[in-house]
């Protein structure tokens, strides 16, 4: 875990200068606190999702890019459940990327499986899109503005991820969910665009 930490940050601070940002340009333009990008980009903090898809907006990228898992422009992507890994741990709760990296996509899907008694942190989280939470096992507890929701296997919870939300497992096992969050064609048009920009430079060099 710990070089897939250093390898994590050093995308983050690579991307960071390539974009010419400061830490605290990158803070302010994906809303996350600049003591925290430095702890990711040295390697001492492992991101929640919702901080991780901050930065990687910030930063005008995939989160797929910045974990190393970008694999091109695919059409087609097939993936056993053995090959499935990680892309984080934080606070004993682990997530892991089910979509792949295809051309233009307009999702991303996660399975998070939740301890009893954890959740995503006291901070809410906000990022742009829609998101769905579905419920495996267990019971979830979101927080979305000012309302609470329960959910549970089967349930699903459909919700613009812009609100405020956190959510956490109150029961007594583990819980599982997947969620899966919409990539706004916007993201995707600046990344585009940001992926050929160096090419152009050099042509007209």
């Amino acid at each position: 875990m710990d070089r897939e930490l250093k390898l994590l940050g050093a995308r983050v601070k690579a991307c960071r200068e390539e974009e010419g940002m400061t830490l605290l340009d990158l803070a302010e333009r994906s809303g996350v606190a600049p003591s925290t990008v430095q702890k990711i980009e040295k390697g001492n903090m492992v991101p929640t999702i919702g901080v991780l898809m901050k930065i990687a907006g910030g930063l005008r990228r995939r989160v797929s890019y910045l974990l190393g898992d970008d694999e091109g422009a695919l059409d087609v992507s097939h993936r056993s459940a053995a090959a499935r890994s990680a892309m984080g741990t934080t606070n004993q709760i682990r997530v892991e990327r089910l979509a792949a990296d295809l051309r233009e996509p307009d999702f991303d899907a996660y399975e998070i499986i939740i301890p009893a008694g954890k959740g995503s942190g006291k901070d809410l989280m906000r990022h742009r899109g829609d998101e769905l939470a579905i419920g495996l096992q267990g019971q979830i507890e979101f927080h979305i503005g000012d309302e609470r929701y329960s959910l549970r296997a089967g349930d699903s919870l459909h919700f613009k991820s812009n609100l405020p939300h956190s959510w956490r497992n109150p029961g007594q096992r583990t819980a599982r969910m997947i969620v899966v969050g919409s990539v706004p064609r916007s993201f995707q048009d600046a990344e585009i665009e940001n992926r050929i920009a160096p090419s152009r430079r050099r042509a007209s060099a």
